[in-house]
């Protein structure tokens, strides 16, 4: 792996930590409002209530993949100009 664009690989980087934040407070928010009780009083229907805390899960899952996919994709553009530029060299000789 080549030392060129090191702002963009710390960008990266940072994307791949904040993934890893989201998705350890998401579940860190859920687990706290679980164990104070069911969301909601006694005429609420327990679908709703499972619904009020699985969502959260769910937006924190995407908001994880798309953090982290995004700081992958940054690799991937650096590693093809790199390749590009490798190949381009290549025919020039």
């Amino acid at each position: 792996m080549s030392e060129n664009y090191k702002a963009l690989r710390i960008i990266s980087i940072a994307f791949k930590v904040l993934a890893v934040l989201v998705f350890l407070g998401t579940n860190l928010i859920t687990v706290l409002n679980f164990m104070q009780g069911p969301p909601g009083g006694p005429n609420q229907h327990m679908a709703f209530n499972i619904f009020n805390l699985l969502f959260p899960i769910f937006i924190g899952l995407f908001k994880t993949l798309f953090l982290y996919a995004l700081g992958e994709l940054i690799i991937l553009f650096i590693e093809v100009k790199s390749d590009l530029a490798k190949i381009n060299h290549s025919l020039r000789k």
